[in-house]
């Protein structure tokens, strides 16, 4: 890994973090410039980007700080990153974005903490990214955007532990005597032969079931059992879980790449496809109780968003690609 311009932060400048969007410009120069020619004219460009902003060199040398912490990272940390990042481009830049935005100290002294950062995941999605995984017992696991687990399969049970995001889990019809768990920071869910989602916000779990059951079995709650049956759903802490409440709606959508909302406020809505964008979305609080219904395909929010423009009394603000707003009509 190298850098081949040098720079450092803008002197005296007194500046807060650069945005996301100055970050992500920063990983995307490191992508371009470690493969471009030491004469290729890109390097008096960046050059030229250094010198629009302070902003520009801060970011600029946060990546040079990480690349400094890459030399020194144990090896086997960096092993996993390095293989999630070779698939592409694409895939190299949102990684460097996601170390830049947590702080390149997860490379530092605190690299054993790092271990347990969704980056080390065994399997992981980007924001807007979902896909499926096929288990060895046959079970089929789909991730939302976001997403990060591992698996753990042995003799004695079948594990998936699911650090952040969300998933639909369908567990294979077989003879498999081995307990089937999806185990979170709060708790465990128990798969008693069936079709369910588990979803991580925050401090808490929420759990879908849409065929057969599951048991809840929060993580300090020694004995305190929930079954939750098909149509029903709960959220669990560490120490207790909420009464079963019907399902509304349709939350497996996703799968599908749709979100399906009735009657939500704006403000909800716009939360929720917030998960699915790169960058910041967010709205004014003018326009947090409008009301939204429908069907929407979550293959490019900012296409969703246009034709949110075209439905609501409301416009589309994009200070950048990665900075939208959902203000009022003027």
């Amino acid at each position: 890994m190298a850098v081949s311009d040098s720079s450092s932060e803008h002197p005296g400048a007194n500046l807060a973090s650069p945005d996301t969007a100055t970050l992500e410009a920063a990983a995307e120069w490191y992508a371009e410039l470690r493969e471009a020619a030491p004469d290729s004219p890109r390097h008096g460009v960046h050059r030229d980007w250094l010198d629009q902003h302070p902003s520009h060199r801060q970011a600029w040398a946060r990546v040079e700080k990480l690349n400094q912490q890459f030399q020194t990272a144990p090896s086997g940390m960096l092993q996993p990153i390095l293989k999630r990042a070779r698939s592409t481009r694409r895939r190299s830049v949102e990684l460097l974005l996601i170390l830049l935005m947590v702080g390149v100290g997860i490379l530092g002294g605190g690299w054993q903490a790092g271990l347990h950062h969704p980056l080390m995941a065994d399997h992981a999605t980007a924001t807007g990214e979902r896909r499926q995984l096929r288990l060895a017992d046959g079970s089929l696991v789909h991730l939302n955007t976001g997403t990060a687990l591992d698996v753990h399969f042995d003799d004695k049970q079948r594990r998936i532990h699911l650090r952040q995001g969300e998933i639909q889990v369908a567990t294979a019809a077989s003879d498999d005597k081995r307990p089937f768990f999806v185990t979170t920071a709060e708790g465990r869910v128990r798969a008693l032969g069936t079709r369910f989602l588990v979803r991580r916000q925050g401090d808490q779990s929420r759990v879908t079931v849409l065929e057969h059951a599951v048991d809840i079995h929060p993580a300090q709650a020694q004995g305190a059992v929930t079954r939750l049956d098909a149509g029903y759903q709960a959220q669990f802490s560490d120490n207790q879980t909420t009464p079963p409440q019907p399902v509304t709606g349709r939350p497996a959508a996703w799968v599908q790449g749709q979100l399906i909302v009735s009657d939500w406020s704006l403000a909800r809505f716009v939360e929720e496809l917030s998960r699915h964008h790169k960058g910041v979305l967010s709205h004014d609080a003018d326009v947090a109780d409008l009301r939204i219904s429908g069907a929407f395909h979550l293959h490019s929010t900012d296409a969703l968003l246009d034709n949110l423009a075209g439905t609501l009394p409301v416009r589309i603000r994009r200070f950048t690609p990665y900075w939208v707003r959902v203000e009022p009509l003027e």
